[in-house]
C-alpha cells in the first residue's frame, strides 16, 4: 500500500546560542514552548538547530571554556543550565519523537545541537543515523557556524 499523504517536515531554529545562553534563567521554558508549537502540526520529521544537546556529557565536554557554562557553575546553577541546554531535545522526546543518532560535531563550537527527529508512527524508512557534512559545504564554518545535516529516507 502506497502512502498517499504528504510528508510533513518541520525545520526549526530554536532560541539559544551564545547571545541568549547568558540569560538562560530568563529564557527557561522557551525552547520547550517552541517545540510544542512546531509539533502542533504533527510533522513526520522535525529537524534543525535545536540549540540543545542530546546529553549533559556533551555539554560538559564542549562548554568548559564557554562563559555561560562557567558562570552557571560558579553561581551553583549548573543543574538549571543543564536543563536549558537539553530543553529542546527533551521536549521532542517527551512528545514521543525518535532522534536519529549522531554524536558528531554539528557546530564550530563542538557537540551536536542540530538534530533530526521522527514521529514514531510515520511510514517512512530513514537511515539509522544522520550524516554531518562539512568542509566545502559551508566553507569550513566561514559562511555558517553549523554544518549541514542530512539523512536518507524512503517513503513507504
Amino acid at each position: 500500500k502506497k502512502r498517499n499523504l504528504p510528508v510533513r517536515v518541520a525545520a526549526a531554529h530554536l532560541t539559544g546560542g551564545r547571545y541568549v545562553d547568558t540569560q538562560f534563567l530568563t529564557f527557561e521554558g522557551e525552547k520547550g514552548y517552541e517545540i510544542r508549537q512546531v509539533l502542533l502540526d504533527r510533522p513526520d520529521v522535525l529537524m534543525g538547530d535545536l540549540n540543545s544537546y542530546p546529553d549533559t556529557e556533551q555539554v560538559e565536554q564542549f562548554q568548559q571554556a564557554y562563559d555561560p557554562y562557567i558562570d552557571a557553575k560558579d553561581a551553583g546553577q549548573l543543574d538549571q543550565y543543564f536543563g536549558w541546554t537539553l530543553e529542546g531535545t527533551q521536549e521532542a522526546e517527551r512528545a514521543g519523537y525518535l532522534r536519529l543518532e549522531n554524536f558528531k560535531n554539528t557546530t564550530a563550537y563542538g557537540g551536536t545541537v542540530d538534530h533530526i527527529y521522527l514521529r514514531p508512527d510515520v511510514s517512512l524508512k530513514f537511515s539509522k543515523s544522520f550524516e554531518v557534512l562539512g568542509g566545502n559545504i559551508v566553507g569550513n564554518f566561514e559562511q555558517s557556524d553549523h554544518n549541514l545535516v542530512m539523512a536518507g529516507v524512503i517513503v513507504l
